[in-house]
Parts: C-alpha cells; structure tokens; sequence
C-alpha cells in the first residue's frame, strides 16, 4: 500500500514493511524498515548522506546480525529496490508469516554474501602481469552482456587467486559478462587472450593453471565462437601452442582433452597439432572415450584447415580395421558428413545400427561435448543421416527401438561442406541474461 507519505507492505494485515516516502525524488526515503509481527526492527537503512548507506539485520531483540556499507544509493534510488528483499511473489504464496520473514532474511543474507565476496575481491593484490594487460583495455566502453566491462578487470584479478572458491566466483562472475544464451561479445575475446597470457605466469601454482585452462576451454567451445574478434584471438594465444602440445598428451584426461579442443584453433595452421592428435588417437593405452574424444578433435580439425581429402583419406582406412564400436561410429560420421549424398554403405549402415541397437554406444557418444550438439546424441546423428538422402532416415526419430537420449549441455560442431568452417547457430533463445546484482542495493 502507498500513500502520499508512506509506502507499506502488509501480510496478512501483518505490518512487514514500511518506508517514508522522500517529497526530493533524487533523495533517499527515510525510515526504511522491514518489521518482525510484534513491530520490531527486521532490517532497516540508514543513509550517511554521501551517496552511501547502510543496511543492518536484526534478531527480535534488537541485536545487530549482519551489516554492510553499501555505496551505489543513487542507483538503488533510481531503480526504486528499497523492497527488493520482500520476496517477489505474493505473500500469500507463503504458507505462514515466519516462512514469509524467513524468505526476507534468506534474501539478506544472499546480498551480503555478494557483498563479502565483492569485498575480498576488491582486496586482492593486482599482480603487475595483469595490470598491464588490463590497462591496455577500455573497460567501461568494451561491449559485454550488461553493457560495459567496468568489473572485469577485478574478476579477472579474482580469477587468479589460488582460494578455489573465490577463483570459482569469479569465473561465474566473467562469464555472466562475456556471454548470454549462446551469443558472444566483444569482451569474450579479450577476456580470453588476458586469460591465455596469463596461464605462464601460473606455471607454479596448479589450481590457477588448471582454473585458466579450464576457462579458455569453456570459451573456446561456445557455438558462435568463429566471430568477428576469434581471428585475433587464436593469433594472439599462438605462444601457448608448445605448452598445449604438452598438455594434449597429458596424463590427466581432463586436461588432455581441453589442451586438443585448444589446439584445433590456435594450432590449426600447423603440422605438430595434427601429429599428436594422430597419435593419441592411436595410444592403445588410453581409454576410448578418450581416444574418441581425440579423433573428434582431429575431424574438426581437418575441417578447420579445410582438407576434408585427406581426413577421408585417413578415416576411410581405418574405418576398414578399427575393431572400437564408438571409434568406427566417430569415423563414419565424419565420413558420411563429408561425403554427403556419395557416402560409402558401410559408413551409413554404422549409423544407423548405433542408432537402433547400440545404447552403449550412444551412451558414450554422450561424452563427447561439445561435437555432439545441444540436442543430443539422436538428433546429430539423424541430422548427419538426413544429409545423405533427405527424409529417408526420419522414421528412426520415432522408432521405439531408438534409444531415448537426454540433451546435453554443450555445442554442435558440424560443418557444411563447401561452406566456411564454422560452429552451427545455438538453437536456445531468449533475452540477454545479465549478471545477478550484488549491486542493486
């Protein structure tokens, strides 16, 4: 309820919120409170007059539990969130008022554990690698998913520090920023190069390392990755290519597997990328998710550097004595996708038995994010048919004996021939999702 002097929030005729509205529109309100049933303070404001303010939570004593400076007041006035702790249903969704001031104060502490986090962030050392990377940057004119890049560059900085949990933040924090639904941005690419240059300088501190690869992968397998700025971004992280050489044979799985998606971009011009990827597709040794995973990155990789001859060259051999069930599936597709209306029998005949009879199969090829699609394992397969005779293979789509699949989380990569190298449109739609704001109050 709003009144020329007061706004107020009822529940159940149950007072929880109250403020004075200001007659200066630009000023804060005055007495802004959230109220416990018998009238006691909740969570109050107190303005210091200087564009900041504090907010404090309260026990039904009177005792102070939380409190935080908080120095964006003009924006909270503009955005008028002075209740933006009140849950943002209708109160009578709530089954009673303690589940109702339960939700408030769950809010409250949701805000200033951002709160906390922006603190320690704002903290922390800015080492003089970064800093002068950051500096070459017009971070406030840089486009990213909210607008400008203004808080990057201390996410970044948060990026870099060796507290796991702090670093996961911040990787959360960036990647609300640089990407939304699928679409990519300015800020993508040059977050990705700072990123990439700073992978040497963590040599000696694992957890880092293995957080910035880890970040370089996830942009690298964005589905609208082959842009205006991926160009220069692929020349400018060139540098890493021995270390990835490195990587890509790896023990660990993990790391082996980001370092040859890495490769098949910036090393995509050059002989030693292919020549391990060949070999660890052949290393008996490892596993064949594994390997798989690595004859996927060689297919693309072909594609890439536009030599499609001699990735047939290669596969069609193979295909003749690999024994692997998810090997000689892998081979087929990229076979049957390159030839198209001229592809071998035996090739689409192993697409379609894995389709019917191999769940194991599919269940593997479920592994293979992000080559096999946002709409999952079926529905590429079904796709790289229907290339070859349009419409033949549709009835699979509803055979019973077809494996129901879930859809995974990652990116299609297939790639038209006689068409430029490039990563398929996202399918998801919707509105640009922005950053959750620590800032709104």
């Amino acid at each position: 309820m709003e009144t020329s002097l007061y706004t107020r929030t009822y529940y159940n005729e149950i007072l929880v919120y109250e403020a004075m509205n200001p007659t200066d529109l630009t000023k804060p309100p005055e007495g802004v409170r959230y109220l416990y049933p018998g009238g006691a303070t909740l969570i109050d404001y107190v303005s210091n007059g200087d564009g900041t303010g504090i907010w404090q939570m309260y026990d039904e004593a009177g005792g102070v539990l939380l409190s935080m400076l908080k120095d964006d007041e003009a924006l909270v006035i503009k955005l008028d969130r002075w209740r933006y702790f009140l849950p943002w249903r209708t109160p009578y969704l709530e089954p009673t008022i303690t589940a109702y001031l339960e939700a408030i104060a769950r809010k409250f502490r949701q805000e200033y554990d951002l709160f906390i986090l922006e603190k320690k962030i704002k903290a922390l050392p800015v080492p003089d690698c970064l800093q002068e990377e950051l500096n070459k940057i017009d971070w406030e004119k840089i486009k990213t998913a909210g607008g400008g890049g203004e808080d990057l560059p201390a996410d970044i900085n948060g990026l870099l520090s060796a507290d796991d949990e702090l670093g996961a933040a911040c990787a959360q924090r960036i990647w609300w920023e640089i990407e939304c639904r699928g679409q990519l941005f300015e800020a993508t690419f040059t977050t990705a190069i700072i990123i990439g240059r700073m992978l040497p300088v963590y040599k000696q501190t694992p957890v880092v390392e293995q957080r910035l690869l880890a970040f370089l992968y996830k942009v690298m397998t964005q589905p609208h990755l082959l842009m205006t700025g991926y160009d220069e971004m692929v020349a400018a992280l060139a540098f890493l290519i021995p270390q990835l050489l490195l990587w890509a044979r790896d023990g660990d799985a993990t790391t082996a597997r980001q370092a040859q998606y890495i490769l098949i971009h910036v090393g995509n011009d050059l002989p030693e990328p292919e020549a391990v990827l060949l070999q660890e597709w052949q290393h008996l040794a490892h596993s064949p998710i594994r390997r798989g995973y690595t004859l996927f990155c060689l297919g693309f990789f072909y594609k890439l550097a536009w030599e499609n001859e001699k990735m047939r060259a290669h596969f069609s051999r193979a295909f003749l004595t690999e024994t692997d069930p998810l090997l000689r599936v892998i081979l087929a597709i990229f076979l049957v996708e390159a030839s198209k209306d001229n592809a071998v029998e035996s090739w689409v005949t192993e697409l379609i038995t894995t389709l019917v009879k191999s769940d194991a199969v599919m269940d593997s090829l479920d592994n293979m994010q992000p080559f096999t699609g946002v709409e999952g394992v079926l529905e590429y397969l079904l796709t790289i048919l229907d290339d070859t005779n349009p419409g033949q293979f549709s009835y699979l789509r509803y055979s019973r004996s077809v494996p129901m699949i879930r859809p995974p989380s990652g990116s299609c990569l297939g790639i038209g021939q006689g068409t430029r190298p490039r990563l398929p449109p996202f399918r998801q739609r919707g509105v640009c999702c922005k950053k959750p704001a620590s800032g709104w109050l």
